[in-house]
């Protein structure tokens, strides 16, 4: 129903439309300079938390923390080389089924979840106490 303010126009207050359906792939394009080439993309593991299977630019950093089971690179700068993996990511739904899971296991295993501890103790190592009462859950 609408709510009508005096002398302003109207404002509908009807629900939203519902959120778009999930999509079938991500696609992360980064340059592998100075800056993108450092820094390091969450939205990659956003993706991959997701089940989306993520096509990612062969950066630095990228190839650093991901292999090619997690996710399907492309040659940085290169949209022949993204337009080929987005042809190939599209046309093969096996892939993309295990590109999601294999992804999704990677980006479970390095959840908050599962690294807090590790955080924990790290810190209380270079400060020399034990601050917090947190356990990392089995």
């Amino acid at each position: 129903m609408p709510v009508v303010y005096p002398g302003r126009r109207r404002i509908d207050t009807s629900p939203s439309p519902p959120p778009a359906s999930q999509p079938d792939l991500g696609i992360v394009p980064k340059r592998n300079g100075p800056f993108g080439g450092e820094a390091f993309s969450t939205k990659i593991l956003e993706f991959l938390t997701l089940g989306i299977p993520v096509i990612v630019a062969d950066t630095k950093i990228d190839k650093f923390y991901f292999n090619d089971d997690v996710v399907r690179f492309f040659r940085s700068g290169d949209e022949v080389d993204l337009a080929n993996a987005m042809r190939q990511m599209i046309a093969d739904k096996a892939l993309r089924e295990r590109m999601a899971e294999q992804g999704n296991e990677f980006a479970q295993k390095f959840s908050w979840d599962n690294q807090k501890q590790k955080y924990f103790d790290l810190v209380d190592s270079l400060t020399g106490s034990k601050q917090y009462l947190f356990t990392a859950k089995h």
